[in-house]
């Protein structure tokens, strides 16, 4: 009885000790005018543990001490890099000089055209730049396969 007690004493100080290397991470990402940005993917660099900014970009994150820099990767801004050395902080994101020129959209997964094997329709930016488009089914309505 004295061992189990011994081992079972052993455990939950292992488990409250692991916990306890925990820290949660909050902070909120903005564009250099200071607007919200909403949707921007936030990880650690090892890609284990990530999240993404809210509709306000906002985000809370609970990381393991030993992750000590967070990878911001949003659409149209320049992926950043920052150093986490408090449990709260505003990230601004640069914007970036690219424009998006074309979309490949894959369920779940990243293709390349080696490896992909269905159909695929490359529909180029200009071909509706200057539509009245609502969304992006609207947009690709007739011009890629499979979309209704």
């Amino acid at each position: 009885m004295r061992k189990l007690l011994v081992t079972l004493t052993v455990a939950l100080l292992s488990v409250i000790n692991a916990t306890a290397q925990n820290q949660t991470v909050n902070g909120r990402v903005t564009d250099e005018g200071k607007v919200p940005l909403q949707g921007v993917s936030v990880s650690s660099t090892d890609g284990k543990y990530g999240t993404s900014t809210n509709k306000d970009g906002n985000f809370t994150l609970s990381l393991p001490s030993s992750v000590n820099t967070l990878q911001f990767t949003p659409v149209n801004f320049e992926t950043m890099l920052v150093s986490v050395s408090g449990n709260s902080f505003i990230a601004t994101m640069a914007s970036s000089d690219k424009k998006l020129q074309e979309l490949v959209v894959v369920g779940y997964s990243t293709q390349t055209q080696r490896t992909r094997i269905q159909a695929a329709s490359i529909i180029r930016a200009d071909e509706f730049a200057n539509l009245p488009i609502i969304s992006l089914s609207q947009a690709l309505q007739g011009r890629a396969d499979g979309v209704i």
